[in-house]
């Protein structure tokens, strides 16, 4: 909440963060053998202070993935002066189903208006909660009210086929 100092996971071989807001879980895969000279002491202040003294109102795409501060950095933003339409946010577990997740997720329902609409699925290990804000995406949005094909509204195109390793992307909830 105030502006300060935090000790920060510096190495470059793992993922980088705050240390006492990372699941045990993940503090012993990432920084099981870390030493406190693998700690940095960085400046850090709250990410709605920011936003607001660079007057941003409104974000289209928000991707939050903060190793276990989500919660936290969530909590410092004024959501009666800023809009998201889309948010991403790094889950803690499998399914996004940690107790964590559902705080974050009770969180912004209730501050910002924002609700779940799916679970994305990037590796076996990495999931990302998805919410929207359906006022702000319907008012941004295009009327489709007129059939594909009278020139009007063009479907989007099909995708390239590529050769290669396919990349799973499960969307659920």
């Amino acid at each position: 909440e105030a502006h300060g100092h935090v000790d920060f996971y510096n190495k470059s071989q793992a993922t980088a963060g705050i240390p006492s807001l990372m699941t045990v879980t993940h503090r012993r895969r990432w920084h099981n053998r870390a030493d406190s000279r693998a700690l940095t002491r960085v400046p850090c202040g709250p990410l709605g202070d920011w936003l607001r003294l660079l007057g941003v109102a409104q974000v289209d795409l928000f991707v939050l993935d903060v190793e276990g501060a989500e919660l936290m950095v969530l909590q410092t933003l004024d959501w009666a002066r800023l809009r998201v339409r889309v948010l991403l946010a790094e889950c803690h577990a499998n399914g996004c189903v940690h107790r964590r997740d559902e705080l974050v997720r009770d969180y912004l329902r209730g501050a910002a208006g924002l609700e779940r609409v799916g679970v994305l699925r990037a590796r076996d290990d990495i999931w990302d909660a998805v919410y929207v804000s359906w006022p702000l995406l319907t008012a941004a949005s295009p009327r489709l009210d007129v059939p594909f094909g009278s020139g009007a509204v063009q479907p989007p195109p099909k995708p390239p086929q590529r050769k290669g390793k396919k990349v799973k992307l499960g969307l659920t909830d």
